[in-house]
């Protein structure tokens, strides 16, 4: 229990009845409450005073009650400690049917936190309303000085400190290099920078947790190194597997969807079109066998035509929705190779230019640009006189745009439809799906038509900064400006964020 602490005072103590009788306890602990002989077998009121007996009674019995730790400050106070000690209480789980046991703790005069008693009282009472758990980690000492006593209990770490190795003993392996960079940018913090991570941790129960830590200067070293920094750790576990499942369902709605499309272009290439290629070819047999005056061969030929229209829109459907897979895997061939395609069936020109430097998006952005393309020029095949079409891929700064402008002519009351409530339900889907990634559908008039533009914002990859020499400051500077070996689990540990 004292092993990271040298000296300190520990007694066993057992809780029954409602009295509380010392089962034993180290000579510094006896020196403590005054006793001059052993207090093994004796009575809490025989050895303490009356303030320090009801406050140390109330100790152990939360202590038993709660089945956590505890502590009191301020406590015995003497000639030598006028401000009294802290007095921790630890369960156990072992003692005699009816009673309850407890382990005192009276950390060593000698160590200080550098945290004041108050300090300390506060970040208790701040823990429970913040985000998350306070702690205080020592970069020179690789140990925490403070750890909110409810974080300490969920991670089976010590509450009155825990070292390096302790969070390490419990940090899954895979997030070694993590844990060690995220120290490396604590060491290497400004006054006003804030850095974050999220480890796996196996908890005091067993299982495996995602612990968010937000982490800034708290006080440096003479020379300017920083010497503690002050966190925030937060139990994201349940939030990153519902981040998780809600990723999961988008991508299983997009993959059947895409099933859908394409199982929808098969049955009008296989099917509907076989329909009227028949139609065709039982109208070529009736004209064989009948005469038609002149008034129904005008008939006749509406027909033909309409079969011959029938075919032409079946087949840019179907295109449309089972296009071919580009030989590459780039965003700009598959837009290129499906505007090519396109275009011949529904005789269009179709260019596509990509301006600035094509840079990595997530699938997900991809997939919700390509889809846009498609409804784009299926709208222009369908609701417009156009006869060409340009598309622009810009990748500038944080973002991408897609812009496709046809030249079908200006709308006639010079007004462009307010997205959603004027327009139908193609435009309404693109625009869900950009809402979905974060992105916005702009529509607006063009040279020639009507000019469509999506926006998506590129995912930025956080960079950890290497640790570098803090400017020098004077004293131990505090400050607060706001702002910004090996573990082998039992199950797969729960992804990160």
């Amino acid at each position: 229990m004292a092993g990271g602490y040298p000296g300190a005072a520990l007694a066993l103590a057992e809780l029954s009845g409602g009295r509380i009788t010392f089962i034993s306890a180290s000579p510094a602990f006896a020196a403590r409450l005054g006793a001059s002989q052993d207090v093994g077998g004796r009575r809490l009121e025989e050895v303490c005073g009356h303030d320090d007996l009801r406050r140390i009674q109330g100790l152990v019995e939360r202590c038993a009650q709660g089945r956590r730790p505890g502590r009191i400050d301020r406590a015995l106070r003497t000639g030598e400690t006028p401000d009294g000690v802290r007095v921790w209480a630890y369960p156990m789980d072992w003692g005699p049917a009816g009673a309850v046991q407890v382990i005192l703790s009276i950390p060593p005069t000698g160590r200080s936190h550098h945290l004041t008693t108050h300090s300390e009282t506060l970040f208790d009472h701040l823990g429970p309303i913040s985000s998350g758990m306070l702690y205080v980690y020592d970069i020179q000492q690789r140990r925490t000085r403070y750890i909110h006593p409810q974080l300490a209990e969920s991670l089976g770490l010590s509450p009155t400190g825990a070292g390096l190795a302790e969070v390490q003993d419990r940090l899954h392996p895979s997030d070694v290099l993590v844990l060690q960079r995220h120290l490396e940018s604590m060491a290497g913090l400004g006054d006003h920078e804030v850095c974050e991570t999220q480890l796996r941790l196996r908890g005091a129960d067993g299982e495996w947790r995602i612990v968010q830590s937000r982490a800034r200067v708290f006080s440096r070293t003479p020379d300017g190194l920083v010497r503690r920094v002050i966190g925030v750790a937060s139990d994201v576990t349940a939030a990153v597997a519902q981040t998780n499942a809600l990723a999961q369902a988008k991508a299983d709605v997009a993959r059947a969807e895409l099933d859908e499309r394409r199982r929808i272009g098969r049955e009008l290439h296989d099917s509907t079109t076989q329909h009227l290629v028949a139609i065709g070819l039982s109208l070529a047999a009736l004209e064989r066998r009948t005469v038609f005056d002149e008034s129904h061969q005008a008939i006749l030929r509406d027909i033909r035509n309409s079969i011959a229209a029938a075919h032409r829109e079946i087949r840019t459907f179907s295109f449309m929705l089972h296009p071919p897979q580009a030989s590459g895997g780039d965003l700009a061939e598959r837009l290129r190779v499906f505007a090519d395609g396109f275009g011949r069936r529904a005789s269009l020109r179709i260019s596509v230019d990509v301006v600035g430097q094509p840079r990595d998006a997530s699938s997900a952005m991809e997939g919700a640009l390509f889809r846009i393309f498609q409804e784009a020029l299926m709208n222009v095949h369908r609701h417009t006189a156009a006869r060409s079409v340009r598309v622009v891929l810009n990748y500038v700064g944080a973002e991408v745009s897609l812009m496709v402008e046809d030249d079908g002519g200006k709308l006639a009351s010079d007004r462009i439809p307010v997205v959603d409530h004027e327009t139908g339900v193609g435009i309404g889907s693109m625009r869900g799906r950009l809402i979905e990634l974060g992105g916005r559908l702009d529509l607006e008039s063009g040279d020639g038509g009507l000019r469509l533009k999506a926006q998506l914002p590129l995912a930025r990859v956080a960079e950890i900064k290497p640790a570098r020499r803090a400017k020098r400051v004077a004293g131990e500077e505090r400050s607060f400006a706001p702002r910004d070996r090996e573990i082998r689990p039992e199950r797969a540990p729960p992804r990160l964020a």
